[in-house]
């Protein structure tokens, strides 16, 4: 059996290390991560929880979500994930990321097209709809390529860092926080992931004593396994 020389090893080390590195950064590794105030305007939001869809990746809850949303005669949504309860995925890019976590999938329409959402909810009974007001939220933004763009977010402990910000800032807390993510590379222009986490007056509009659920999916108090 021939071996390696202790300089093509170095070599093949070096290559892999660079293609690591190269790899990092075109995935958004070094990104600054800056957390700001923001509003999240009033819309209406269509949504379901994933009690059938333990243990899926993000990149098949979008598509799952893509695959139903063909249905919605309607321009100009955003796919939204709200997760409840601590639920920070900032540990992998699996639902859930750790221990037991609750979340609702959907998308985030205009005002004007709740009409557009009741005919879709006609065809896909799972689902509801509310209407929100202006929220005010803290948000940060980190560019999507595909689906490992979610691992290297998590690397960068973005959803850690906006929290610590709103706990030194006393604006949120880690008991009644929760966490809205958006995702406008699915279909629009804008290739990234927005997160955000609501405070002020109207940020109990997406909590769970506050979403009614569609009789047909389980209750958004289910837990999904860990």
């Amino acid at each position: 059996m021939k071996f390696l020389s202790f300089s093509s090893l170095f070599k093949v080390a070096t290559s892999l290390a660079a293609a690591g590195a190269g790899a990092y950064i075109y995935y958004g590794g070094l990104t600054n991560v800056k957390i700001q105030k923001a509003n999240l305007k009033g819309q209406v939001f269509l949504y379901k929880d994933l009690e059938d869809e333990k243990g899926s990746s993000k990149a098949k809850i979008i598509s799952h979500l893509q695959s139903d949303l063909q249905d919605l005669r309607a321009k100009g949504y955003t796919l939204t994930s709200v997760f409840f309860d601590d639920a920070r995925p900032d540990q992998a890019s699996h639902f859930p990321a750790r221990g037991h976590q609750r979340l609702v999938v959907g998308a985030m329409l205009a005002p004007e097209q709740m009409a557009a959402a009741k005919e879709f909810m006609n065809k896909h009974p799972e689902y509801c709809a509310v209407e929100t007001r202006d929220m005010k939220v803290l948000r940060s933004e980190f560019p999507y390529k595909d689906r490992i763009s979610f691992n290297i977010a998590n690397m960068k402990n973005i959803y850690s860092k906006i929290m610590g910000y709103g706990n030194e800032n006393r604006i949120v807390d880690n008991v009644t926080g929760y966490f809205v993510e958006q995702y406008p590379f699915a279909n629009s222009n804008k290739n990234s992931i927005q997160i955000m986490v609501p405070y002020g007056e109207n940020k109990r509009q997406l909590e769970t004593s506050t979403l009614p659920m569609a009789p047909y999916g389980g209750p958004v108090a289910h837990f999904l396994g860990s």
